[in-house]
């Protein structure tokens, strides 16, 4: 099932799942960040699909044989490749993240972001970040 988030029950649940989440990456991750996330999903609409089975919301867009993983949220650890029959409507070629799934998607090809005039920063040990680096896309304010 998918959330609908125009229902507060839905985004209740939502705010819950959220706070109870892990990180999405390993080494450079963002976690709890579900008042950004409600802005991203009421600006422009997703598909948020609360996978109970597996603990987890993905929000995933598929464009034909492309699907776009913008985000996840998980309670626990989970093979996402076994969810992906929950979100594809139709057989995929290329899967698409919006963070650096290397927690979800060990063998990922990584490529480079142009991130000219990026407003992400780092305080601190940043010499402990090593690349590829990938916010989460849906935490960007």
């Amino acid at each position: 099932p998918t959330l609908d988030l125009t229902r507060p029950a839905d985004r209740a649940w939502l705010a819950d799942h959220c706070a109870r989440a892990g990180a999405v990456g390993q080494s450079f991750a963002a976690r709890d960040y579900y008042p950004v996330l409600l802005f991203h999903l009421t600006r422009q609409p997703r598909t948020a699909f609360r996978l109970d089975s597996f603990g987890a919301v993905v929000i995933a867009q598929q464009n034909g044989e492309r699907l776009l993983i913008e985000d996840l949220f998980a309670t626990r650890p989970f093979s996402l490749r076994e969810a992906l029959p929950h979100v594809c409507t139709q057989p995929v070629r290329t899967i698409e993240f919006g963070f650096h799934p290397e927690a979800w998607w060990p063998d990922a090809e990584s490529q480079s972001l142009d991130d000219d005039g990026s407003p992400l920063f780092v305080l601190g040990a940043a010499t402990e970040v090593n690349a590829p680096v990938r916010f989460p896309d849906l935490a960007h304010t």
